[in-house]
Formats: structure tokens, C-alpha cells, sequence
């Protein structure tokens, strides 16, 4: 039996690209009627983008500082965004619709407890 999965690791994307894979996200799961409240919250979320893009407006300077603030910010965000999509993994209880609606990319994986 294949079940559908949330992908939830953001660590291959370019500093650019998770910046607007968070956009995307928060864009799709705000004001969608299957995530009206949301673990974490979107609001949570949308602090965390907002200071990643502080801290990557801030990287052309070269300051270690500003590095470990982006590093920092990053990770937040990641962390974040893999929570949401631990919860949509949970709440949406395998309904493909309700999954593609939050926009997380989705994988089909076989049920190894049926082979």
C-alpha cells in the first residue's frame, strides 16, 4: 500500500529558494479552510520568514556576525516549516487534497508493515 508523506527536509535549498518556498507556503495555507489554526502558527511563521530576509538583506556585508544571524534565522525557519509540515502530515490523515493544499511538496512511500 503506498501512503502519501510530507517532505519536510529544507536543507538542500539555496538560501533564495527556501526563502520562497516559505512564501509559497504561507501564501497557500493562509485562509485555507483545512488549516484554519495551525501548530505553529502561520503568524509564528511569517516572524521567522521576516527575519531570514532581514538577516539575508544583511549577507553582501560580510560581517560574521551576519552570517551566524543568518545561519540562525535559517534554522528557525526550517525547524518551523517542518513542524507545519509534520501537522498537515497528521491532520490531513492521508487525503491527498487536503495535503497538495498546503503546498508541501508530497512523496508516495510504500508501506513496509504490508510487504
Amino acid at each position: 500500500m503506498l501512503r502519501h508523506k510530507i517532505i519536510t527536509d529544507f536543507g538542500s535549498l539555496k538560501d533564495w529558494e527556501l526563502n520562497m518556498k516559505a512564501q509559497h507556503i504561507i501564501s497557500y495555507m493562509s485562509g485555507n479552510i483545512h488549516f484554519s489554526n495551525t501548530v505553529p502558527s502561520l503568524t509564528s511563521i511569517k516572524i521567522a520568514k521576516a527575519a531570514y530576509q532581514i538577516a539575508l538583506a544583511k549577507i553582501p556585508s560580510d560581517e560574521w556576525e551576519d552570517m551566524e544571524e543568518k545561519k540562525h534565522a535559517r534554522k528557525k525557519l526550517e525547524d518551523l516549516l517542518t513542524l507545519l509540515g509534520h501537522f498537515v502530515q497528521l491532520f490531513s490523515n492521508q487525503n491527498i487534497a487536503i495535503m497538495q493544499s498546503s503546498s508541501f511538496e508530497i512523496i508516495e512511500e510504500s508501506d513496509s508493515a504490508n510487504l
